[in-house]
């Protein structure tokens, strides 16, 4: 079976569910499903969990800091699985973006995160406070390559039928055609 590479990208604080992330993955080495994790960011808890991952993983960790540009293209394009079990958020444009590039979410049910992501369809919504829902997921996208293919198909899918420019623009000429 393939490795997964699984994704956080944003903000490096515990107010992101970075700590949950950090207990799933020490739960999928105990269990012995291989994955490779990235982290992308930085924050006032950068440091700490820089120590934490990089300790526990060893080389199925890796650090890029802050991307933008080709190299976010490249790191979007290598990955799997975006995990942002957040405690609260807006509409991440990391979430937009990486399901633009067929990655499958793996988020929790905060601010209009639900408008994009639906569970079990293009993504999975985790339950709040839970490393178990996040390796839960990796294990069965482990197990079952389709499901991972099938969902990063239709999160790509939904992106572009919901916000294709095309239709934002007419959209919003129709907003201004009423006023």
């Amino acid at each position: 079976k393939s490795i997964l590479t699984l994704l956080y990208i944003g903000r490096i604080t515990k107010a992101k569910g970075i700590e949950y992330i950090y207990k799933a993955l020490k739960e999928l080495k105990r269990n012995m499903v291989p994955f490779r994790f990235i982290l992308a960011g930085n924050g006032e808890d950068k440091e700490e969990y820089l120590d934490k991952f990089s300790g526990t993983f060893g080389d199925d960790f890796e650090y890029r800091g802050v991307v933008c540009g080709i190299e976010k293209t490249r790191l979007l394009k290598e990955s799997d699985v975006f995990i942002l079990p957040s405690l609260y958020e807006g509409l991440p444009v990391a979430l937009l973006e990486g399901m633009a590039y067929s990655i499958v979410p793996l988020v929790t049910d905060v601010g209009s995160v639900k408008s994009v992501v639906e569970d079990g369809k293009n993504g999975i919504i985790l339950g709040m406070h839970s490393f178990e829902d996040i390796s839960d997921a990796i294990m069965r996208f482990h197990n079952d390559e389709s499901l991972l293919e099938r969902l990063g198909a239709n999160a790509q899918r939904s992106i572009f039928e919901k916000f294709n420019p095309e239709n934002y623009i007419n959209t919003l000429n129709k907003i201004y055609e009423l006023a």
